[in-house]
């Protein structure tokens, strides 16, 4: 869901972005810093109680047939085959919730090691170290000394297994080639040393501390309030590219942009 909705927020600045020249328009027409900002923030409504509420359905409260199903399917278990309610229970949307930062340095980590990878592969020493080097080596290398979770390595099978390079089709398409960096920007690393044994990393997406601080300034409190939503629209989706997205985004938050929310949803402050 909150895949759907990150697409979703591409969509929607396509759809209402009003530039003069296509170039500008919509996500694609912004610098790749700033053109995932929208579309991060608009996953936050995946993590407000009553949106979660009112987006939930319980699968067997959709037709009979569905009902069916999982009534067989609980008898099966031994548990009780009274129909649940429709929307999500309090106890699992607190859970939910709960869950949220699981695994997240986890998550930053990996995206740090495949956004190492696209530079790495995008600025060769020379044309002959691109044409010498072992594409699928270079990226287990880097996913092992960034990312700290035990691979092939660790059985004894060296660097050159797999192909997991490939998976990632965002590092030769278009914007996104060497351009990856722009889902993990990390602005400030305090101190790294060797990951096999301690990491003190700060991580921050630029994109991310954009989506955090406009969705905290001015939905968090509301999120369904349709005068912060309009002006939303009118002063920074609309504008797409046509104008230095910096210059958008200042005149929309009235000052500049602060990490402080994004600190806040990862636990650091």
């Amino acid at each position: 869901m909150v895949t759907l909705f990150h697409e979703l927020g591409h969509g929607i600045h396509d759809m209402v972005s009003k530039t003069l020249c296509a170039r500008f328009h919509g996500s694609v027409g912004t610098v790749v810093d700033f053109g995932e900002a929208p579309s991060q923030m608009l996953e936050n409504w995946c993590w407000i109680p009553s949106q979660l509420k009112a987006l939930s359905r319980h699968y067997s409260t959709l037709s009979e047939d569905y009902k069916k199903a999982w009534q067989e399917k609980m008898t099966l278990q031994g548990d009780s085959t009274e129909v649940p309610d429709p929307q999500i229970s309090d106890e699992m949307l607190g859970q939910l919730l709960k869950a949220r930062g699981v695994n997240q340095a986890l998550a930053h980590l990996n995206q740090l090691s495949i956004a190492i990878f696209d530079f790495t592969v995008h600025d060769p020493t020379s044309h002959n170290a691109m044409e010498e080097m072992d594409i699928s080596k270079t990226f287990n290398h880097l996913k092992r000394e960034i990312w700290p979770i035990e691979t092939p390595w660790d059985i004894g099978e060296g660097d050159d297994w797999g192909h997991q390079h490939s998976e990632y089709r965002s590092l030769v398409v278009g914007d996104y080639s060497a351009g990856y960096y722009a889902y993990t920007l990390y602005c400030t690393i305090l101190f790294v040393s060797s990951l096999k044994t301690n990491l003190l990393i700060l991580l921050s997406p630029r994109s991310s501390i954009y989506s955090a601080d406009m969705f905290d300034t001015f939905f968090r409190s509301d999120p369904t309030n349709s005068a912060a939503g309009r002006r939303y629209r009118h002063e920074l989706l609309e504008k797409g590219g046509s104008q230095p997205e910096m210059d958008t985004l200042l005149a929309y938050l009235g000052r500049q942009p602060s990490p402080v929310a994004l600190y806040k949803e990862m636990g650091l402050e």
